[in-house]
């Protein structure tokens, strides 16, 4: 791993209320004399252009930065550019998909609540630890249908919540923080507000960690010594009122379907644009009369397996959230399994759960409801 130097938050929250976004990267440590200086500006998509210089990429313009594939790459207009920081204006719409893929020095990325994102690959295998700092504090929403709402916020929230990268985030203010992390159960981690002084973020390299290590040890005596430990990704401290709710799976196996040694997980989860679609679908072809709710990845597990299917059906029970109880209100579950839905009838007269039954072990579902 690449090791620098220690970084406090509060010295980087300060440069990020002190000057404008685009001055972010900058602020990092020397760029080596073999990385591009100045590029030309080169033109992207239609309305947007980018730049390099001095390491950092400038992406201009208004519009869409386009998808790439695996055999595209290549056609990235930065592919054979050298860069630690990129810089997006917040009038860009969209970040295409492996966008930034396989630039391994890539470490700081300043970008819109606004600006959309494909997906966790934009940002496949670039530096291990890298910080995104999202300005602004008003997301976009598309309606795909009438029913179901698609957020800038919430395509940034589906890449964190697949902890690519261990990214940090930072956010302008405590409630984006907060709308950021609420888009997941559990609650998203490693994002902060520019405005928590609360907030400590610290990075060890190797060598400071062992000198502490060894400094605590030599000070101990021989029984109270503990093993040398130490770590070279940031050690994050925060204010208690930064903690996250403990997390308890608001999903269980039905009585009489309990297995001892099987535990059943439903993580809230802020979808793809693809899934989302299929569930404004549903909504306007199959269920015209149901709403959209929320959406969870389900998984049954043991301590040494992951049950995909079952040969016959199990049956489940969900917590249905508060702010989707009230009296007399229908739901139906939609499952998903490989792409393909199932919508199913709650087994239960509960107004505050849901039951339903399938073999699935391993699926995605939402929670429908008129």
């Amino acid at each position: 791993m690449r090791k620098f130097g220690r970084i406090v938050l509060a010295a980087l929250l300060t440069a990020v209320l002190t000057v404008p976004a685009f001055v972010l990267p900058l602020q990092a440590k020397k760029i080596t004399e073999d990385w591009t200086e100045k590029s030309a500006e080169i033109p992207v998509a239609e309305g947007v252009t980018c730049q390099t210089i001095d390491g950092v990429l400038y992406i201009r313009g208004t519009g869409a930065i386009p998808d790439y594939t695996n055999d595209t790459l290549y056609t990235r207009p930065w592919s054979n550019h050298l860069f630690q920081a990129v810089n997006i204006d917040e009038t860009i719409t969209y970040i295409g998909a492996k966008a930034f893929k396989n630039f391994g020095k890539l470490r700081f990325i300043n970008a819109s609540v606004k600006t959309y994102l494909s997906g966790s690959d934009v940002f496949e295998n670039i530096y291990e630890q890298p910080a995104v700092r999202l300005s602004g504090t008003e997301e976009t929403v598309q309606m795909l249908g009438d029913k179901v709402p698609y957020t800038s916020l919430g395509s940034w929230a589906t890449m964190a919540s697949s902890n690519a990268n261990n990214m940090i985030y930072v956010t302008d203010d405590g409630a984006t923080k907060n709308l950021f992390k609420q888009k997941t159960d559990p609650y998203l981690t490693f994002v902060f507000s520019a405005d928590n002084s609360g907030a400590v973020w610290k990075e060890y390299t190797d060598s400071d960690k062992r000198k502490e290590n060894k400094e605590e040890n030599a000070a101990r005596t021989h029984s109270d010594r503990k093993p040398t430990s130490y770590t070279n990704v940031y050690d994050l401290v925060e204010a208690p009122s930064e903690k996250n709710p403990e997390f308890v799976s608001p999903m269980r196996f039905a009585p009489g379907y309990e297995k001892t040694t099987q535990a059943v997980t439903a993580k809230r989860y802020p979808m793809s644009k693809g899934y989302l679609e299929l569930m404004a679908w549903i909504l306007t072809n199959t269920h015209a009369d149901y709403n959209y709710g929320v959406s969870y990845n389900c998984s049954v597990a043991s301590p040494d397996k992951i049950y995909d299917a079952y040969e016959t059906p199990q049956k489940y029970v969900l917590q249905i959230p508060a702010s989707l109880q009230a009296p007399g209100r229908t739901f139906k579950a939609v499952v998903v399994k490989n792409g393909q839905p199932t919508v199913l009838d709650d087994l239960d007269l509960n107004d505050a759960t849901l039951t339903f039954e399938t073999a699935y072990g391993v699926y995605q579902m939402s929670v429908i409801y008129k």
